[in-house]
Protein backbone atom coordinates (compact mmCIF):
# COMPACT_ATOMS: atom_id res chain seq x y z
CA UNK A 1 0.00 0.00 0.00
CA UNK A 2 1.50 3.38 -0.94
CA UNK A 3 2.57 5.84 1.94
CA UNK A 4 -0.15 8.06 3.13
CA UNK A 5 1.41 11.81 3.44
CA UNK A 6 1.29 14.08 6.59
CA UNK A 7 -1.34 16.16 5.62
CA UNK A 8 -3.79 13.52 4.10
CA UNK A 9 -3.43 11.44 7.04
CA UNK A 10 -5.17 14.24 9.21
CA UNK A 11 -7.87 14.47 6.80
CA UNK A 12 -7.94 10.83 7.20
CA UNK A 13 -7.98 11.39 10.70
CA UNK A 14 -10.50 14.07 11.33
CA UNK A 15 -13.09 12.26 8.94
CA UNK A 16 -12.49 9.48 10.71
CA UNK A 17 -13.97 11.06 13.86
CA UNK A 18 -16.76 12.45 12.01
CA UNK A 19 -17.51 7.90 11.42
CA UNK A 20 -16.51 8.14 8.29
CA UNK A 21 -14.60 4.55 7.84
CA UNK A 22 -12.26 4.79 4.23
CA UNK A 23 -10.18 1.78 4.53
CA UNK A 24 -12.80 -0.47 2.39
CA UNK A 25 -12.55 2.83 -0.37
CA UNK A 26 -8.75 3.28 -0.34
CA UNK A 27 -8.74 -0.70 -0.54
CA UNK A 28 -10.93 -0.89 -3.91
CA UNK A 29 -10.60 2.25 -5.64
CA UNK A 30 -6.91 3.53 -4.91
CA UNK A 31 -6.08 6.42 -2.57
CA UNK A 32 -5.59 8.84 -4.73
CA UNK A 33 -9.02 8.63 -5.72
CA UNK A 34 -10.37 8.76 -2.03
CA UNK A 35 -8.06 11.78 -1.29
CA UNK A 36 -10.05 13.63 -4.31
CA UNK A 37 -13.16 12.56 -3.01
CA UNK A 38 -12.57 13.58 0.67
CA UNK A 39 -10.36 16.92 -0.19
CA UNK A 40 -13.76 17.57 -2.96
CA UNK A 41 -16.07 17.28 0.14
CA UNK A 42 -14.59 18.96 2.87
CA UNK A 43 -16.75 22.13 3.44
CA UNK A 44 -15.84 25.10 2.14
CA UNK A 45 -17.06 28.56 4.13
CA UNK A 46 -17.70 29.95 0.82
CA UNK A 47 -20.35 26.73 -0.59
CA UNK A 48 -24.12 28.38 -0.20
CA UNK A 49 -25.66 24.22 -0.20
CA UNK A 50 -24.89 21.43 1.98
CA UNK A 51 -24.11 19.20 -0.87
CA UNK A 52 -22.07 18.75 -4.30
CA UNK A 53 -21.78 16.69 -7.22
CA UNK A 54 -20.74 13.03 -6.80
CA UNK A 55 -18.01 12.08 -8.41
CA UNK A 56 -17.16 8.61 -9.72
CA UNK A 57 -14.04 6.03 -10.01
CA UNK A 58 -12.68 6.52 -13.12
CA UNK A 59 -13.61 2.49 -13.53
CA UNK A 60 -17.52 2.94 -13.44
CA UNK A 61 -17.21 5.94 -16.15
CA UNK A 62 -14.16 4.90 -18.64
CA UNK A 63 -14.91 3.21 -21.55
CA UNK A 64 -18.66 3.23 -20.32
CA UNK A 65 -20.68 4.16 -17.52
CA UNK A 66 -20.96 0.61 -15.72
CA UNK A 67 -24.17 0.04 -13.54
CA UNK A 68 -23.03 -2.82 -11.54
CA UNK A 69 -20.11 -1.06 -10.61
CA UNK A 70 -21.69 2.28 -9.34
CA UNK A 71 -24.04 0.57 -7.41
CA UNK A 72 -21.39 -1.13 -5.70
CA UNK A 73 -19.85 2.05 -5.16
CA UNK A 74 -22.45 3.81 -3.75
CA UNK A 75 -23.05 0.99 -1.19
CA UNK A 76 -19.65 1.41 0.09
CA UNK A 77 -20.19 5.01 -0.09
CA UNK A 78 -23.26 4.93 2.63
CA UNK A 79 -21.23 2.14 4.69
CA UNK A 80 -18.58 3.55 4.69
CA UNK A 81 -20.63 6.47 6.21
CA UNK A 82 -21.19 9.25 3.14
CA UNK A 83 -24.62 10.57 3.53
CA UNK A 84 -25.93 10.80 -0.30
CA UNK A 85 -28.88 12.91 -1.44
CA UNK A 86 -30.92 11.21 -4.10
CA UNK A 87 -33.68 12.20 -6.60
CA UNK A 88 -35.39 11.85 -9.49
CA UNK A 89 -35.76 15.02 -12.23
CA UNK A 90 -38.27 15.05 -14.94
CA UNK A 91 -37.05 16.62 -18.01
CA UNK A 92 -39.43 17.32 -21.31
CA UNK A 93 -37.52 15.90 -23.92
CA UNK A 94 -37.94 18.42 -27.27
CA UNK A 95 -37.35 15.98 -30.10
CA UNK A 96 -40.51 13.92 -29.26
CA UNK A 97 -42.55 16.20 -26.76
CA UNK A 98 -41.89 12.83 -23.86
CA UNK A 99 -40.93 13.32 -20.60
CA UNK A 100 -37.52 12.19 -19.31
CA UNK A 101 -36.96 11.10 -15.91
CA UNK A 102 -33.29 11.54 -14.91
CA UNK A 103 -32.14 9.99 -11.41
CA UNK A 104 -29.94 12.46 -9.62
CA UNK A 105 -26.98 11.95 -6.44
CA UNK A 106 -24.95 14.27 -4.78
CA UNK A 107 -23.03 13.91 -1.76
CA UNK A 108 -23.13 16.18 1.77
CA UNK A 109 -19.96 18.20 2.13
CA UNK A 110 -17.81 17.21 5.57
CA UNK A 111 -17.99 20.31 8.51
CA UNK A 112 -15.09 19.47 9.86
CA UNK A 113 -15.41 23.12 12.14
Amino acid sequence: MKKIGTKNQQKIDQISQKGIIIDDLINTYGLRFVMRLIKSLIRSKRNKSDTTTLIYPPLIVKPKFNRQLSKQYLSRLKSAGFKLKEWNEDFIDEDNGRIVTIKRREIYFIDLN
